[in-house]
């Protein structure tokens, strides 16, 4: 069985760039509500038309990036059920492209403003896409591990922990690939490949996770019972998911507060 619920990688980076964002969110607003109104007023006028698109784009884009990260923060509180991360309210908003030859006519604040917002952007995004990339990583290991120091390991065991580690080793693999192949899915539902369908139908559903014993997992190698109890970890954690979206839960987003004082502020 596995403990509570350990803060996943994507949390702990997520709540890394939120205070980032934060920061870099005032710093934009004070530029543009002090020092930026004197350097648009230098500019030509098809300039300070451009400056004033690029200043909506480095907000919005701010706004998306603080949205998406404190809705993260929620769910990784468990103030918010997981739900669909390829719905609508979920994702990370698109940041609307710059051009280079705009962004080099652009005071030098508010170029480095508007490059700062972008690389931000990029980043949480790659953050948004880590669950995918988080179980892919993981079953490569575990597969490693078993074809290689495993078999080393479990010729120490005696007989009946052998079957055991067996045993195991068959619901660590299915389990991860049962996490795969719902992930999978739903990327490939994002991106417009499938149709959403029926999250309920069985060739939908998540797997189920083979539940282990804990006395069983304390004898099993070090090693062994780290990828294990990963594998139940990240099942557990995509399994809210998968309920989010065959159940949505109704609840206020604590994003939107937030969200409306940024609007009304940027």
């Amino acid at each position: 069985m596995a403990g509570s619920r350990r803060p996943a990688l994507s949390d702990r980076v997520a709540e890394t760039l939120y205070t980032e964002a934060l920061l870099l969110a005032d710093e934009t607003h004070a530029y543009y509500d002090l020092v930026g109104r004197a350097e648009r007023q230098k500019l030509e006028p098809r300039e300070r038309v451009q400056f004033a698109c690029e200043a909506l784009k480095a907000t919005t884009r701010l706004m998306h990036v603080i949205a998406w990260l404190a809705t993260r923060r929620a769910i990784a509180a468990g103030e918010l059920s997981e739900g669909d991360p390829a719905a609508p309210e979920r994702r990370l908003g698109e940041s609307t492209p710059s051009d280079a030859s705009v962004l080099g006519v652009m005071p030098t604040a508010a170029r480095r403003l508007i490059l700062a917002g972008i690389d931000l952007h990029e980043r949480v995004g790659r953050v948004a896409a880590t669950l995918y990339t988080e179980a892919l990583l993981l079953a490569d290991e575990t597969h490693a591990y078993y074809d290689m120091a495993g078999r080393t390991e479990r010729a120490r065991l005696e007989p009946r922990e052998r079957v055991q580690f067996a045993c195991e080793a068959l619901k660590a693999t299915t389990r991860l690939m049962h996490v795969i192949a719902w992930l999978a899915t739903r990327r490939a539902i994002a991106a417009g490949e499938l149709a959403e369908g029926d999250p309920r139908s069985p060739e939908r559903k998540l797997g189920e996770s083979a539940p282990s014993d804990t006395r069983v997992l304390g004898a099993m190698p070090t090693s062994a019972r780290r990828l294990i109890l990963a594998g139940i970890d990240l099942h557990e954690r995509v399994g809210r998911v998968a309920a989010g979206i065959e159940a949505p839960i109704a609840a206020a987003s604590p994003a939107r507060a937030l969200l409306q004082r940024l609007e009304q502020s940027l």
